[in-house]
């Protein structure tokens, strides 16, 4: 007998596909890659003994996914900011601070916009003094 408003688990790869397809147009899921991972990994996290699952399950799984995956980043950014306001502020306290100019240099260098607009302000005072 069929569960009332649940899919059978795909048990071959073409049926493993057309779940994908199912969950990102039901969710409106943009990225069918990231879906089928999240996908992927639930159903090996089921209890052996199920085989039905509500298409909610799927869903709720992979915008929980993407909605870590965004609080994480912002988070992230959050905390880099952060980092690189106490090193900007240090700076302007001490100019001569090797350690923290050391390290606002490496951010820099290593990609972060906040710590090259950092560095920027710190160095537009000292050559607007040269002019």
């Amino acid at each position: 007998m069929y569960p009332f408003n649940k899919v059978k688990l795909p048990t071959t790869p073409e049926a493993f596909d057309a779940l994908v397809e199912k969950v990102c147009k039901k969710y409106n899921l943009p990225d069918k890659t990231h879906a089928a991972a999240v996908i992927s990994l639930a159903i090996q996290h089921l209890d052996k003994s199920t085989a039905y699952v509500s298409m909610d399950h799927f869903g709720h799984s992979v915008i929980k996914s993407i909605a870590y995956g965004v609080a994480k980043f912002k988070g992230d950014m959050i905390r880099h900011q952060d980092q690189v306001n106490q090193l900007a502020a240090a700076l302007e306290l001490d100019p001569n601070d090797a350690q923290a100019r050391d390290q606002l240099q490496t951010a820099a260098d290593q990609g972060s916009f906040a710590a090259k607009t950092a560095l920027a302000k710190l160095a537009a005072p000292d050559e607007s003094q040269k002019v």
